[in-house]
């Protein structure tokens, strides 16, 4: 299934960006009218960006005190760290380098794994819940129709992201009984050895923060306008999550695919184009652009941790 994703998302971005710019040949203009905005929904959106992620600092981090304890306040410097280096690099695979700033040398690789475990259980709760948004996206508006085949698919992928949540040991244990990935066992034994119950928490963690990204959306939204039905504005914000987290993207290309996907995906609940491209660029620039340009600066004037060398 994982080897799907990199195809699925170079389909799903030609199919956005040709249907965005066939249907307005080219980007609509951004307008809206900030006078009339609830300014208490933007600082609302403002102040859950730290708390966002202090809630990744604390997953990498559970995952992390395994290996070699880090004070709360390391953790987090090294997840905005990465944030710094990731939005830089494709896809964002600077973050990887970027946590390692108090990691010690001799477990650097461990420092690895636990950001790919904790980056994984990320995505894995963004397409169960982003699959769920989009059965009942396509359900809720009757126009969009779909043969019985897709929404099988639909539901053996939900079943699948169920069960990597909750199983994701047991899958992989059985997984490596057959031969011909035997040779992989070295590189998921860490992660098997992993207590459950810390498998939980970064579970927990991962659902948690995806909660705190649909309220800021949500918030965003209502900042611009007020009345939107609540389950449809839900249901788009996980689609768009979805659409970004398999769609592959840079620096320059992230916020460009975001702004495509919200204008084809919020067109049927939002009726204005500029509504839906100013929440998702708020959204960008708070989440990322914010977080990243901070962290860029506490990386250059803080000191280097000597234990990690």
């Amino acid at each position: 299934m994982p080897f799907l994703v990199p195809a699925i998302g170079f389909s799903a971005m030609t199919f956005i960006v040709m249907e965005i710019f066939e249907r307005y040949e080219g980007l609509p203009q951004i307008f809206v009218n900030f006078k009339q905005s609830n300014w208490l929904y933007f600082i609302v959106v403002l102040l859950l960006m730290p708390f966002n992620w202090l809630v990744e600092s604390l997953k990498w981090g559970k995952l992390v005190d395994i290996f070699q304890v880090l004070t709360l306040k390391e953790k987090y410097l090294s997840t905005l760290y990465g944030v710094s280096a990731s939005i830089l690099t494709p896809n964002r695979i600077g973050d990887y380098g970027g946590r390692l700033r108090f990691i010690r040398k001799g477990n650097r690789l461990m420092g690895i794994y636990a950001t790919i475990i904790a980056s994984f259980y990320q995505t894995i709760v963004t397409l169960f819940f982003g699959t769920l948004g989009l059965l009942y996206y396509i359900f809720r508006f009757e126009d969009i129709k779909f043969s019985e085949a897709f929404y099988a698919a639909l539901v053996l992928f939900i079943i699948g992201y169920f069960l990597l949540l909750v199983r994701m040991k047991s899958i992989i244990r059985w997984i490596l009984r057959f031969k011909f990935v035997n040779n992989y066992s070295d590189s998921f034994s860490w992660f098997l050895d992993v207590e459950s119950n810390k498998v939980r928490q970064v579970l927990g963690l991962a659902i948690l923060r995806y909660g705190i990204f649909l309220l800021q959306v949500l918030f965003i939204f209502n900042f611009f306008v007020i009345g939107i039905p609540v389950l449809d504005l839900l249901s788009g914000i996980a689609i768009l999550y979805l659409f970004t987290t398999i769609i592959p993207s840079g620096f320059v290309t992230d916020l460009i695919i975001r702004g495509a996907a919200g204008l084809l995906i919020f067109n049927t609940i939002v009726k204005d184009e500029g509504v839906i491209l100013w929440s998702i660029t708020l959204i960008w620039m708070i989440n990322l652009a914010i977080p990243a340009f901070f962290g860029g600066i506490l990386y250059v004037v803080s000191p280097i941790n000597k234990k990690s060398n």
